[in-house]
């Protein structure tokens, strides 16, 4: 695809020309206006954090601290769910899901990963934005959440 320049993305965006087949910086218009998306959402998720507010961030950060509590309830809700889609998407597409092992095994890796480790992650990734807006550094991260906002915005619409 051609390659432009960030202002002639803008001029023929202005003039109503279409810029989806375009690339701009190496990457297709397109990947821009859905980073732009992702920036802007999680640039927004900080008034929905803002809302909760910092002590209740931590209060669920430390209700979650209790690990052995924490794995049991995901392995008891999180593990056959995924086990369940696995199943189901395997089934749809023809797979016969219980003579194959090793699509057996990848799908007990994809449950352990889906069903453990991301909400794991996500639990430590709360706790850590309940001590952030806590902290001294909350004006800087609504300032940054405010730029992000702006900068995602912009490649969106530059993208549509």
């Amino acid at each position: 695809m051609a390659d432009i320049s960030y202002f002639e993305a803008w001029a023929m965006w202005q003039a109503g020309k279409p810029v989806a087949g375009y690339d701009l910086w190496g990457l297709q218009l397109l990947w821009w206006g859905r980073i732009g998306k992702v920036i802007s959402f999680v640039s927004g998720a900080t008034i929905i954090l803002d809302a909760i507010g910092a002590e209740r961030l931590q209060q669920f950060g430390k209700w979650t601290a209790d690990q052995e509590r924490v794995r049991q309830r995901l392995m008891f809700v999180g593990v056959p769910i995924v086990m369940v889609m696995q199943i189901q998407v395997l089934a749809g597409a023809g797979v016969d899901f219980l003579s194959s092992v090793w699509l057996y095994v990848l799908g007990a890796l994809i449950t352990g990963l889906i069903g453990v480790a991301i909400p794991a992650l996500l639990v430590g990734i709360v706790r850590g934005l309940g001590r952030l807006f806590a902290s001294r550094w909350e004006p800087v991260v609504y300032g940054l959440a405010a730029i992000l906002l702006a900068v995602g915005f912009h490649f969106d619409i530059l993208a549509s």
